[in-house]
């Protein structure tokens, strides 16, 4: 019987790919096709059916909707032969184009606009030793030439291990004694011949659920040499962590799977970096990872599961020091790797780098820590005790679950202005609107809502609704209404290449429902620390999101407590600046202890006071 073989063409891309039928025991699925084949294709939700991002359109071979697409898309997008490539078995020949909107795109590298001045103190360092050789009347051995130097320069000894032995013979007599010796706080990490005491490195990562954020530090000038981002590959499973989770969860291949993704994706980012600017990876010798709960398990390959069933406890908070070796870092194999502290539930070592980083800047005072990511992170500090927790606010502020949302990546709407009587929209890198971003989801809305075109409580207005505001025909012309009674604001008209960008009205709840969520979350911790909110000194917010979001559309929406516009503060990526404080100076790791102790998690779920201030917020905007 002769086999059966399809052909799929991929536009623009002018790929025509060949699959056989008959030596597949499942169906074929698209997304699956797109992702053996390494054409790009975004799928926030893990290929769920979820998210509505993996949207392409058939040519031809225009297969039947499932529920899911029938929910995402409207009557004219079915039938112009709009689908989710997650969703899509395939059974006959087709042709398909795959829009920009459903492409991932480069990621910008987040900075923190602190530059935090300290004293240099890392905690390794390299002592160049010219050593007297052995020789008759003096039967040392190697080793103890080596470690009475060392013990003369810094009054201690140091540990050793087997690698470190079988390089010191050959390394000693290579330079006529002269060597340089890597010391951490404890050990003896590496030999070398000759004095190579100017080049020592540290590494800081933020393992972001997101991104992942890569710093080449030099530990003698403190000067940071390189930083890079890329997509956190672990996103193939799902943009957030639950997902991954379940996941990793089902099986030990699978935990692996997702340990190696994240590893690897850190070692090349680690190598752009070192041929970029001439470095040798080797000699990285110490590294510093700040990541959430999860992204901490998943790093080390321990199960998560007990995270994600009450009372969502984690295996680990403080995590042992490590070797670079033992994880697959591809640095120098003895270097040393640290982990900042996980708090608790969710709230994990990106905080303590965040809390690192306030208190730098705040020296004394109350404040308000919240971190915006995939989940949103809140720390209250009130007199020296601090209460923290993880608010679930949902994907929505990364532009998941909203219509035309997406990252923050080039085409995406930061912000929209009125210029001139019209309507004037700011995207990433200054391209023309293709999408929705978190910041720019939350500069619209508020936009919006100044205007009078969104009410109080959240709803987009029909036209003859609308009342008093000069040019109403610049806003009401740009309100529609779908076949499916769903009403939806024009952003951005279509043309030939390009959907048009809408905000809806489903998009202006799922808004609310992630804003409201913060709030209740700092209600609760405000009420249980006894701070009134006017008591509060400074709000810090970080993260990527939080970033990008204007002061002023932070009080005006009520993201935070209400205060004047010079106490909210960026910091940008806390986490990544508070590794490289780590690595820079060893007293940091006594700072945040101290914070540690004195910090109380509270879990949020269940509780009865987070449900009433959540329901009670979600009724305003």
């Amino acid at each position: 019987m002769e086999k059966k073989t399809i052909s799929i063409k991929i536009l623009p891309e002018k790929k025509t790919i060949k699959e056989n039928l008959e030596d597949k025991k499942s169906p074929i699925n698209l997304l699956n096709i797109l992702q053996r084949n390494k054409i790009n294709i975004s799928f926030p939700c893990g290929g769920a059916g979820i998210c509505g991002k993996c949207k392409v359109k058939f040519n031809s071979g225009i297969p039947k909707p499932t529920l899911d697409e029938k929910r995402l898309f409207n009557k004219n997008e079915l039938k112009s032969g709009y689908r989710l490539a997650c969703q899509v078995e395939l059974k006959n020949d087709c042709e398909i184009f795959i829009p920009s909107t459903s492409r991932k795109k480069a990621i910008d590298t987040l900075l923190s606009k602190y530059k935090h001045k300290q004293q240099i103190k890392p905690i390794v360092k390299k002592l160049f030793l010219k050593l007297e050789a052995s020789h008759l009347g003096n039967f040392k051995s190697d080793a103890e030439i080596v470690e009475t130097a060392i013990s003369n320069l810094t009054g201690k000894y140091y540990k050793f291990t087997l690698q470190y032995l079988q390089n010191l013979p050959t390394v000693l007599r290579k330079r006529d004694h002269q060597v340089t010796v890597t010391v951490s706080q404890n050990n003896i990490l590496d030999i070398e011949p000759g004095d190579t005491s100017k080049y020592l490195f540290g590494l800081a990562v933020d393992v972001g659920t997101t991104t992942l954020t890569c710093s080449v530090v030099n530990l003698i000038s403190s000067e940071t040499i390189g930083t890079i981002t890329a997509e956190n590959p672990q996103s193939d499973f799902g943009q957030d962590f639950i997902s991954r989770i379940d996941y990793g969860s089902k099986s030990e291949n699978n935990l692996k799977q997702l340990q190696e993704m994240v590893i690897e994706k850190i070692n090349e980012l680690i190598l752009e970096i070192c041929n970029k600017y001439d470095i040798s990876p080797l000699s990285i010798y110490s590294v510093v990872m700040a990541g959430n709960t999860v992204m901490n398990h998943l790093l080390l390959g321990v199960d998560p599961y007990s995270l994600s069933v009450a009372p969502y406890t984690s295996v680990v908070k403080k995590i042992p020091l490590l070797f670079a070796n033992q994880i697959g870092l591809k640095i120098n194999s003895l270097a040393e790797v640290f982990m900042l502290p996980n708090i608790g539930g969710f709230v994990g070592g990106d905080i303590t780098g965040d809390l690192l980083v306030t208190e730098s800047i705040n020296k004394k005072g109350n404040y308000l820590l919240i971190d915006i990511g995939t989940n949103c992170e809140l720390v209250i500090h009130k007199d020296g005790h601090y209460l923290a927790a993880s608010s679930p606010a949902g994907p929505a502020l990364e532009g998941a679950k909203i219509k035309n949302g997406m990252r923050a990546e080039p085409g995406a709407i930061t912000d929209m202005l009125c210029v001139n009587d019209s309507i004037e929209l700011l995207t990433v890198g200054n391209e023309k609107p293709i999408g929705i971003c978190g910041s720019g989801l939350f500069h619209i809305i508020n936009f919006l809502v100044q205007k009078g075109i969104v009410s109080s409580q959240g709803k987009l207005l029909k036209p003859d609704n609308i009342k008093n505001i000069s040019n109403k025909e610049i806003f009401t012309n740009r309100i529609k209404t779908d076949e499916n009674g769903v009403i939806y604001f024009i952003l951005q008209h279509s043309d030939e290449k390009n959907d048009e960008v809408v905000l809806t009205q489903k998009d202006i709840r799922q808004f609310q429902l992630a804003k409201s969520s913060i709030v209740a979350g700092w209600h609760v911790l405000c009420e249980n620390i006894k701070i009134k909110y006017n008591e509060i000194g400074q709000v810090f917010i970080a993260g990527a999101f939080g970033n990008y979001i204007r002061p002023e559309a932070v009080l005006s929406l009520g993201l935070v407590p209400d205060l004047t516009l010079d106490k909210i503060n960026y910091i940008g990526d806390g986490a990544l600046l508070g590794s490289k404080m780590v690595i820079l100076n060893n007293d940091n790791v006594k700072k945040f202890e101290s914070i540690l102790n004195k910090i109380h998690y509270m879990e949020l779920s269940g509780r009865v006071d987070f449900q009433e201030f959540y329901i009670e917020d979600l009724g305003k905007i």
